[in-house]
């Protein structure tokens, strides 16, 4: 004779998991227990021991960042309507127009209000670039994407193609991408450092892939742009580097001279010259 406290327990009290769900199949209280049919009656993972009674979130990497809360996604959202609107503003009015007093007013908050988010009319500059260096990114980078069958050469000349067809798209932002209206130094704000890279990276990796020798960086600008990669954690060779930044700078002085005119006043058309110096640069590379 057993005790009370000593009596086993019952099938249906130690095959069922304390926190089974409602309908649950758990074994007959009587006779051996019968076996479900496969995939039918039995919850995922129920009954074995990995899966049985795991807490919900099993499975998700403990170092997983956890999802925004409802007041960071709020700010985000406001923060990405006054860059829109401020947006709007400096095609319209250029940098002069911007005015973070008539965003506010625009979006029903305070003057003191939208200086939470924006302190100055200067940090809403470097917001412009930021995201504008972002999408420019967005733009080469599937631009090369579409062309990954073609030759480096021919994927460089699709990724300056989407460079020139983006800055001609969005010109004031542009403008404030490769410019410093205010003498604030934004341009080497980290945020724009870290956005302008990805577009720069696009450009490395195809000069990097031509097939041909690139002509050697003099001396004093193989020790300038090694600095540069050091500065920006780019490991990248000082001759390809040299190269890289030499096109874009005939590329960006190129599309420069475009949106103010400048080509279009002497007969000069943009596109066929971009292509002469592509010709130029892959024919010396």
């Amino acid at each position: 004779m057993t005790r009370p406290s000593d009596r086993a327990p019952a099938p249906s009290e130690a095959a069922t998991p304390p926190d089974a769900p409602s309908g649950a199949w758990t074994p007959s209280s009587a006779g051996t227990p019968r076996k479900a049919p496969s995939g039918a009656g039995t919850p995922s993972g129920a009954g074995t021991p990995s899966g049985a009674g795991a807490p919900r979130g099993a499975g998700t990497p403990p170092d997983a960042p956890a999802p925004p809360g409802r007041r960071e996604r709020q700010r985000a959202a406001t923060r990405a309507e006054i860059v829109a609107r401020a947006r709007t503003q400096l095609a319209q009015r250029g940098v002069p127009g911007l005015s973070l007093n008539g965003i506010a007013r625009a979006m029903g908050m305070s003057g003191p209000a939208i200086y939470r988010y924006f302190d100055s009319r200067a940090a809403l500059v470097t917001a412009l670039a930021t995201v504008g260096f972002e999408e420019l990114a967005a733009a080469v980078t599937a631009a090369a994407e579409a062309a990954r069958r073609r030759r480096p050469a021919g994927r460089l000349r699709a990724v300056a193609g989407a460079y020139r067809d983006w800055a001609l798209a969005d010109p004031a932002v542009y403008r404030v991408m490769l410019a410093d209206p205010y003498g604030d130094g934004h341009l080497a704000d980290p945020a724009v450092v870290t956005a302008s890279q990805q577009a720069m990276r696009v450009l490395l990796e195809l000069v990097a892939a031509l097939d041909r020798p690139l002509p050697p960086a003099p001396p004093r600008l193989r020790g300038e742009v090694a600095e540069w990669a050091r500065s920006r954690d780019t490991a990248v060779e000082p001759t390809v580097a040299a190269a890289a930044i030499r096109l874009w700078v005939r590329l960006h002085g190129i599309v420069g001279m475009e949106l103010e005119g400048v080509l279009a006043a002497v007969g000069i058309d943009a596109a066929t010259l971009v292509d002469a110096e592509l010709d130029q640069f892959l024919g010396d590379a």
